[in-house]
């Protein structure tokens, strides 16, 4: 009498549809995004799955969006900024660069501006394009860059180079605006 359907594959194939194109690139907050899900469900009259099944789904979703964010980063590397960006985690002996680069600027003085110049200089030489995280989410970029920043180069280096590097771009570029 409701005319509530059943959530089948068919249904599931729409709200994954949905909720890639239209939910993840905003990168809503856990309760903005519980509404939001609540709302289609209401408004496509059909019965919600249980907790369970749904947090599955839309984890499956987040993965393959994330993996398409990488990957699309990763595509829009050259060989030599690959390059570059893997140096930063090579130990030149004082440590890694990715490690300096990292590292909090500390109290304010001469010493920690000289620093700070330094960290510019190998952001700068690292060649990375301003438009290389061009047209996705700022909250998808603090995302990765959050995710990036608390790992250490050893716990980065361990990464495959397809989620390697674009973490490490997704650090650098905001990195260099920020210094």
């Amino acid at each position: 009498h409701l005319a509530v359907r059943d959530f089948d594959e068919a249904v599931e194939a729409a709200f994954r549809t949905w909720f890639r194109s239209e939910r993840l690139p905003r990168e809503p907050s856990p309760a903005v995004l519980e509404e939001e899900v609540s709302v289609w469900f209401a408004r496509e009259r059909t019965a919600r799955p249980g907790g369970y099944r749904l947090d599955r789904l839309m984890r499956s979703i987040r993965t393959a969006h994330d993996d398409a964010a990488l990957a699309a980063v990763g595509n829009r590397l050259e060989h030599g900024m690959r390059e570059r960006l893997d140096a930063l985690l090579a130990d030149d002996g004082s440590g890694a660069a990715y490690t300096r680069l990292s590292a909090d600027p500390g109290k304010v003085g001469l010493e920690s501006l000289l620093t700070e110049i330094a960290k510019l200089e190998v952001v700068r030489d690292l060649k990375l394009p301003a438009d290389l995280l061009a047209g996705l989410h700022p909250d998808l970029v603090k995302r990765f860059r959050r995710r990036a920043s608390v790992e250490s180069a050893w716990e980065l280096r361990r990464h495959p180079a397809h989620i390697r590097l674009p973490l490490l771009a997704f650090y650098c570029v905001p990195r260099e605006a920020e210094i």
